[in-house]
């Protein structure tokens, strides 16, 4: 018999279903509940991405695929797109021979034919976007940004306050979220320094908000998540 791999593929619509419901409010997206796929080990990726093309109505030239990777933090997000060169890989590249186990996990970025973006360099840095409502106490998902590591996120800003329909002089504060266990690390961005200076690389996750006013219980982001880390924890009765 074959040996299989089971290929989790998330898409944007994977983390805008999943961000702010049900619980799910940290990381990108939870692996369980995205569209699973078992292929042979042997299968070659631009093979698989045929697949994908039936499944989600996806065009292969349309389609890039980017490979997970588990960081040191524990936490799991793209790193690497997947080359031209490479896409005659098979799905089940990295599985040992002496193990029956395969999972191979991809994040599936869809290219649009006018989009100068389809092109990226390695100063080139994809990053993931969440919007946090002080006021509603509401984080939800907005989309994917390409930045420039020499860059400013001060560049960003009037593309962001876009993407959340803001006024144009909006004043909103970016954070990135780095993990949420063991510990809560959110930290806030400097505007002003470069993505580099930032250590902002491929999969990160930034978040951003409005200033927040002084009625707001949870202002920022940082405080959010740890009211909601605080709903996690259950409490010990005393004897």
């Amino acid at each position: 018999m074959p040996r299989l791999c089971t290929v989790k593929v998330v898409r944007e619509e994977d983390l805008r279903s999943q961000t702010g419901h049900d619980g799910h409010y940290f990381d990108l997206v939870d692996f369980s509940r995205v569209p699973a796929f078992l292929v042979g080990v042997d299968t070659p990726l631009c093979r698989f991405k045929e697949q994908l093309a039936e499944a989600f109505g996806i065009p292969v030239q349309s389609q890039r695929l980017w490979f997970f990777v588990q960081r040191q933090n524990g936490t799991f997000r793209p790193c690497t797109p997947l080359a031209p060169n490479e896409e005659e890989l098979s799905v089940g590249m990295e599985s040992s021979e002496e193990s029956n186990a395969c999972e191979l996990h991809l994040f599936l970025e869809v290219l649009h034919p006018l989009r100068v973006r389809n092109m990226i360099s390695k100063d080139d840095i994809l990053v993931f976007l969440k919007l946090y409502d002080p006021g509603q106490r509401q984080l939800r998902y907005v989309g994917t940004l390409f930045v420039k590591a020499s860059s400013k996120p001060s560049c960003i800003l009037p593309k962001l306050r876009t993407l959340a329909g803001f006024h144009a002089y909006e004043e909103i504060e970016l954070y990135e979220e780095i993990k949420f266990e063991p510990t809560l690390i959110c930290e806030r961005i400097d505007i002003n320094g470069t993505f580099t200076y930032n250590q902002i690389e491929n999969g990160d996750i930034i978040c951003y908000q409005k200033t927040a006013n002084s009625e707001d219980k949870y202002p920022n982001v940082e405080l959010f998540f740890k009211h909601v880390l605080g709903q996690k924890v259950p409490v010990l009765s005393k004897t």
